[in-house]
């Protein structure tokens, strides 16, 4: 599973927010439930590999 998170937007500790239109998108239409433990791949719009 991969879920978009704007790197961005994180805490003071570093935590990304999962908070974002993108994020939740993914979430949404993935069925994806958030849950201690999950893993999950996160992507960004900023980073891309070639």
């Amino acid at each position: 599973m991969r879920v978009f998170a704007d790197i961005n937007n994180a805490d003071e500790e570093g935590h990304l927010r999962l908070n974002s239109i993108g994020t939740i998108d993914d979430l949404v239409n993935e069925n994806i439930e958030l849950q201690d433990g999950k893993v999950m791949t996160l992507y960004s719009a900023t980073f891309r590999s070639r």
